[in-house]
């Protein structure tokens, strides 16, 4: 076998291969075809992999925007109350002390922990005070007022249905078992509290928010028959 040149000269076959290499073999046209196939799809799968995360960045609020309106459709109509109650706040306390100082400091004391606070030095005054409150108010008695026992306050309250709104915390120094036994019976009749002096602050502070606890509890039952 010969190579023809342009100048009309052949040459033998293998001269040529070892000077242009071999002879390069014809691809045949299916495999083009299956190459040119398969390098299309590899380009379009590119290109979906890169546009896919905006287009459903895109549909996705869109999509969550017709599920909240389709769910909002299908949802009953509920009446709501007229008005809503607030949640309760800390119950106001009345101070009732002879001694001016102690009225201070336990009006200084509460106020830090977030309790309105009024006081007074007399049985008299107090009840006058409770009588004229709109709210319900936790009251912290001193056991020996001036010339009477604070027990004669709550024997008051006994009688009149209006004070027994009130919480009542009995402060002294003697025992409830050395009490006389009809001030222990006034005691247990009002319900009331007893917190031995001398105490520490958390123990007043802790009977205070117990005292105010039975209010919030009132409150709550009020809330519920109103929803309801």
């Amino acid at each position: 076998m010969f190579w023809s040149l342009p100048s009309g000269h052949r040459l033998p076959v293998r001269v040529v291969g070892s000077v242009l290499g071999p002879p390069v073999p014809s691809v045949p046209r299916e495999t083009v075809v299956i190459f040119t196939c398969l390098t299309a799809l590899l380009l379009v799968l590119a290109v979906a992999a890169v546009c896919a995360p905006d287009i459903v960045r895109k549909a996705a609020p869109q999509c969550s925007k017709d599920t909240a309106l389709s769910l909002e459709r299908r949802r009953p109509a509920r009446s709501l109350p007229t008005s809503t109650p607030r949640t309760p706040a800390l119950a106001p306390v009345l101070v009732v002390d002879a001694d001016a100082g102690i009225r201070d400091l336990l009006h200084d004391l509460l106020g830090e922990a977030g309790y309105a606070v009024a006081s007074h030095s007399t049985s008299a005054d107090a009840l006058a005070y409770l009588r004229a409150a709109h709210t319900r108010h936790v009251v912290l008695l001193d056991y020996l007022l001036p010339q009477e026992r604070a027990t004669r306050l709550l024997s008051v309250v006994l009688r009149e249905e209006a004070l027994q709104r009130h919480h009542y915390v009995l402060l002294s120094t003697v025992p409830l078992e050395f009490l006389p036994a009809e001030e222990q019976r006034l005691i247990a009749a009002t319900c009331t509290t007893i917190v031995r002096k001398p105490f520490a602050i958390d123990t007043l502070l802790q009977a205070v928010a117990q005292a105010g606890g039975a209010f919030a509890q009132v409150h709550l039952q009020q809330l519920a028959e109103h929803v309801a």
